[in-house]
């Protein structure tokens, strides 16, 4: 059974896929080429791995707003029929265009780049969540550099109404996690956990249950192979229902 959380009036899935690993993401170090070969260059191979996570039980796709990525879940939504409810990551640089791709798939949330979000300059952020507000889907903010820009954002005035941050019990990407624990705490937003598994470092045994512990709405999952989608995703719908 998929659990939900809520921001406004939308239902977001706790439990999200992740597509970090369609786009060959730099943290996964000596596999990143080939997650890029398998995924980017053979985009129906994402569309297997959507399809595979949503007969897991999974509901949710946390999309970051490149053409293939968006195509691939337009190729499954008509293949079967399916429906996921998309929390889009909007590419800096290509905020607008990022906009319309992700409104193609009807998506609840968009959340500007934790590269954008960390360069900490307000002006541009707010003029970015303000476009998504126009454009009738829910603004958010994702962070890389949790610790420094968390403390920020908390002084500042910024209308956004979903976070998406790195954490996982090793603190592996995060930095100082005792002083992270503690930032989380001080936002009202939902908040949704990424880089859970450190780039693959943590056993998904180890790493879910902790972070299924913590103050968070929910979680982004990236998985590699239907395998890796069976033993981590059903062991967070499980932990997060």
């Amino acid at each position: 059974m998929t659990a939900f959380f809520q921001i406004s009036k939308q239902q977001i899935p706790r439990v999200l896929l992740g597509t970090s690993p369609f786009l060959g993401a730099g943290q996964f170090g000596s596999r990143a080429p080939e997650y890029f070969e398998h995924f980017y260059e053979h985009p129906e191979n994402m569309v297997d791995l959507i399809l595979k996570a949503w007969k897991i039980g999974v509901r949710g796709i946390q999309a970051v707003a490149f053409p293939r990525v968006i195509e691939a879940i337009e190729n499954a939504r008509k293949q079967e029929g399916i429906e996921p409810v998309v929390v889009g990551t909007l590419v800096p640089n290509e905020v607008e265009s990022g906009i319309e791709l992700l409104l193609r798939v009807n998506a609840r949330v968009a959340l500007l780049h934790g590269m954008e979000t960390d360069h900490l300059d307000f002006e541009m952020i707010s003029g970015h969540l303000s476009l998504i507000r126009k454009a009738g889907i829910i603004p958010g903010l994702a962070v890389h550099r949790a610790v420094p820009t968390l403390r920020a954002l908390v002084e500042s005035k910024l209308d956004f109404q979903m976070l998406m941050v790195p954490l996982n019990p090793r603190g592996i990407m995060i930095g100082n996690l005792p002083e992270l624990l503690e930032e989380i705490k001080k936002f009202k937003c939902p908040i949704v956990a990424k880089k859970i598994l450190g780039a693959g470092k943590i056993p998904p045994t180890e790493s879910l249950p902790w972070v299924a512990s913590q103050k968070v709405a929910g979680v982004a999952l990236g998985v590699a192979s239907e395998s890796e989608a069976e033993e981590t995703l059903s062991l967070a719908l499980k932990l997060l229902t």
